[in-house]
This record gives C-alpha cells, sequence and structure tokens, in this order.
C-alpha cells in the first residue's frame, strides 16, 4: 500500500539511524574520556566500588605526604645527631690529652665548654617545621619534641620521639654533660661491707639507690633558678623488687616521710600515695618508660616552666631482680637499670660500684644506698671520685645515651621508608585495579567508532531514499 501518513521505510530508517546514534554517542564518550565507566549510569554496582577505590588511592596520597614529612623530620634529627657524636668523639680526645703535665687545665676546660656549646647548638638546630626531636623540650621555635607520622587511611599512626620525660635529650645537659671538666667527678660507692641487698617481696620494704643531678633542690617549691626544661633537676631512686604480681614496692621521696607504692609488673599503674614537705599533696599519673626484663622508669614533674616543661623531677626506677636473687645478680640488675636510664655504671674487682654521667650530684656524705642489710636499715653513704677516668666515664655515658636515640631515629627511618614503599605499591595496585574496572579499550573503540560512523551513513541514506517515497505518488494524478 501507498500512503503518505506512513512511511514503514522512513520509519525502519529512522529507528536505525536513532539506534547508530546512541551507540555512535557512547563510543565517542568513551574515546575521549578514556573510560568505558564515567558515571554511575554507566554501570551503577561498577561505578560504587571504583568511587570507593578512588577515595583509597586519595587516602594513600595524603599519607604518602604525612610519610614524606616524617622523613625530613627524622632525616633532620639523624643529621644533627651524627653532629653530637663527632663532638663527643672530640670531648674523649681532649679530656685525655688534659691529663698531661704541662697542659693547662684551664684552656682544656674551655675546649670542653666550647664543643659542648656545639652540642647544644646542634640539637636546637634539629628543627623542622618546630618539630624537634632532640631537643628535650618545647620553646625557642620548637612546638613539639615528637611526630606521629601518619601510616593508613584509618588514621593510625606511630610516634617518633617523645614528650615529658620520654623526649629525646641530646643536649649537653640531657646527656648528662653539664658541669664536664678534665677533674670530673664521679660517685663510688664501696660495697665491700655489703652482707646483702633487700629485694622488696609481698610489700617487703626494699634497698633502694638514691642519686640526684648537681642542681636538684627537693627544698624550694618550685625548684630553683638553675633547673631548667633542658637541665631539669632530677632525684632518681632506685628501687630493688622481685616483679611478682602482688609485689607492693614502696620509695622514701626524701622530703618528708613520704612513701609511692608502685605495682611492678602492670607497666603504665599510676605512682599512689601523698607527698609531705615542699610538695603539694596529690597523686601523680608517672610516664612510664620500659626498660626491658621487667624493670621500668616511673617519672613524674614536680616543678615546671611557663610552658608546662618539667623543670624538676623525680624518676622512680623500678629494678626486677627476680625471685631469691643472688647479692651478685642484684649488683648486675641494678647496673644494668644505671646504665639504661643514661648513667655509667661499673663495678670493680674491690667490689666498688663507680657512677658518671647525668650531671650527677658526687658530693657524697649522705646516704645513697639505704636497707643493705635484711631487717636492719643498714645504709651506705658514696665518696667522690676525680679524675680522667671519671670524666672519660661520663662521656661514655653520654655516647650510649646518644647511641639510643641514634638507634631509635633509626629505626623510625626504616619504618618511614617501609611505609613509603608499602604505600607507593598499594597506591599503583589500586590505580591499575580501578583502571581494569573503567578504562576502555581505545583500539577496540577505534574499530567501533569506524563501523558506526558507516552505519550511520548508511541509515541517513536509508532515511533519504524512504522520504522521498511519497513524491513517486504525485505521478498517479496528473
Amino acid at each position: 500500500m501507498f500512503s503518505i501518513n506512513t512511511n514503514l521505510g522512513a520509519m525502519a530508517a529512522l529507528k536505525s539511524l536513532q539506534s547508530t546514534n546512541a551507540q555512535l554517542t557512547e563510543t565517542q564518550n568513551e574515546v575521549s574520556t578514556g573510560q568505558k565507566i564515567s558515571s554511575s549510569a554507566d554501570n551503577p554496582a561498577v561505578y560504587a566500588i571504583t568511587q570507593s577505590m578512588d577515595a583509597n588511592i586519595s587516602g594513600l596520597s595524603a599519607v604518602q605526604d604525612g610519610l614524606s614529612f616524617g622523613a625530613q623530620v627524622v632525616s633532620t634529627a639523624s643529621t644533627s645527631a651524627s653532629s653530637i657524636s663527632s663532638a663527643l668523639q672530640t670531648l674523649t680526645q681532649t679530656i685525655t690529652q688534659g691529663q698531661q703535665q704541662g697542659l693547662s687545665s684551664a684552656q682544656m676546660n674551655q675546649s670542653i665548654s666550647a664543643v659542648l656549646s656545639q652540642v647544644d647548638t646542634f640539637a636546637n638546630s634539629a628543627t623542622f617545621n618546630g618539630v624537634n626531636l632532640l631537643a628535650g623540650s618545647t620553646g625557642n621555635g620548637v612546638t613539639s619534641t615528637s611526630l606521629n607520622v601518619l601510616s593508613d587511611t584509618q588514621g593510625d599512626s606511630f610516634t617518633v620521639g617523645g614528650n615529658g620525660s620520654q623526649a629525646l635529650n641530646a643536649t649537653s645537659a640531657g646527656l648528662g654533660l653539664s658541669g664536664l671538666s678534665v677533674s670530673q667527678t664521679a660517685l663510688q660507692v664501696s660495697l665491700g661491707t655489703l652482707s646483702s641487698l633487700v629485694t622488696a617481696t609481698n610489700g617487703a620494704t626494699a634497698s633502694t639507690l638514691t642519686l640526684t643531678t648537681g642542681n636538684f633542690d627537693s627544698t624550694t617549691a618550685g625548684g630553683n633558678s638553675t633547673e631548667t626544661a633542658q637541665n631539669p633537676g632530677q632525684q632518681w631512686i632506685f628501687v630493688l623488687n622481685d616483679g611478682t604480681d602482688s609485689t607492693s614496692v614502696t620509695a622514701a621521696l626524701g622530703a618528708g616521710s613520704t612513701d609511692f607504692t608502685i605495682n611492678h609488673t602492670a607497666v603504665g599503674t599510676p605512682l599512689t600515695g601523698t607527698t609531705s614537705g615542699t610538695v603539694a599533696a596529690n597523686t601523680y599519673t608517672p610516664s612510664v618508660t620500659n626498660l626491658g626484663g621487667g624493670s621500668a622508669v616511673y617519672s613524674y614533674a614536680t616543678a615546671q616552666d611557663a610552658q608546662g616543661n618539667a623543670t624538676q623531677r623525680v624518676n622512680v626506677v623500678s629494678v626486677n631482680t627476680g625471685a631469691t636473687p643472688s647479692n651478685a645478680t642484684v649488683v648486675n640488675d641494678l647496673l644494668s637499670a644505671l646504665n639504661a636510664v643514661g648513667f655509667n655504671a661499673s663495678q670493680d674487682a674491690n667490689n666498688n660500684l663507680s657512677i658518671a654521667g647525668n650531671n650527677l650530684d658526687t658530693t657524697g656524705g649522705a646516704t645513697v644506698l639505704a636497707n643493705v642489710t635484711a631487717g636492719t636499715g643498714g645504709s651506705l653513704t658514696g665518696t667522690q671520685l676525680t679524675g680522667a677516668q671519671a670524666a672519660i666515664a661520663t662521656v661514655d655515658g653520654a655516647i650510649t645515651k646518644l647511641g639510643t636515640m641514634s638507634s631509635d631515629l633509626g629505626t623510625a627511618t626504616n619504618q618511614i621508608t617501609g611505609m613509603q614503599s608499602f604505600t607507593s605499591s598499594l597506591s599503583s595496585a589500586l590505580t591499575a585495579g580501578v583502571g581494569a574496572l573503567t578504562d576502555a579499550d581505545l583500539a577496540t573503540e577505534s574499530a567501533k567508532l569506524t563501523s558506526l560512523q558507516t552505519k550511520q551513513q548508511l541509515a541517513i541514506q536509508a532515511l533519504s531514499i524512504a522520504n522521498q517515497q511519497p513524491q513517486t505518488l504525485l505521478s498517479l494524478f496528473k
């Protein structure tokens, strides 16, 4: 049937053209974007997955930025630590030279002071965007002595350095070198007449070794003018105990007869008790440093500066000797704890305990080691040693302390480097995954585009022919 109202050929040609145009538009979009899925309309399920993966990739980029910042902070601190290490080697040489006859001790001490000034400069200059991992305290451009490094897209992080008593302090004071000279002193405690050291078990009073820095002042509220954040006045109380769950260790704090009770095995458990005398009554929650082997340091501030940094500090060192130890074992455990917190301690063939470093007050005369014979409450005093051996022992203690800091920085460097490598690999894997889901095969799309363009031309030509058909009807009416 011939009709001008219904042109079946034109309708078929138009439908074919519309279908081809739709496919051509889709193919052109894939070619122009390079993606087969660029919106939720293309494939809702896959699009939702890729959006989540893209978010993870963006998060990993932020993690990479954080790791890069952390790497620079740690690198700055490591460089300064290396310079400080070289300065300490120079100190050992200078002190040894200072013992030679004919050399001026005053000049040698001037050289020592110059090196200590260099050490302080190196430590205080290790600041990167307000973060200094070696300064030991905030202030003077330092806003933080620790750094939280972002490690994943969940917001987890790890900390480099520390705050308060746990801050790394590579200044001369922090390394125990304050007052260092060619005639540096050390403290000696004679253990020759010692019958036994008392290890606290189930609440028994323990033997305690008490040391103070040269600027410690427990008699003046708030400390004294020589106590600073970088060179705080410190008291060290080493308490022997057997390390069992039921052990209750008590330590007197000097100003008054206040006892602090420590649950040795629960590292992090607060010290509890109240103080008397010049220190206000309080219950302290100290920072805790685990020394390994069951020993730990419970440290808290008794005076602070305007920035909240501790200027006077009490450190109770809980020394785990184990149950029923021998006297020799207890001394070895005590030596390990002393060296672990920065002192340089040793025992000679005459059973003398020598202690140096940490700006130790070596004037002696006061009780140093208390309750040394079971049940008698006996005590031993310390005597002062002088000479090159004491001075070099002090520097050796500083080198050991700096070595621990450098080890911490090296561990942090390795951790950051490992996380950077992992994060980069994970980001690449996610990017490849998104590409596999969304990227178009341009070789295929190119061939498809050519085909559709040809079909489009044919459909247009067919529609043109179909539209000419009604014109032939006019010849019927002539």
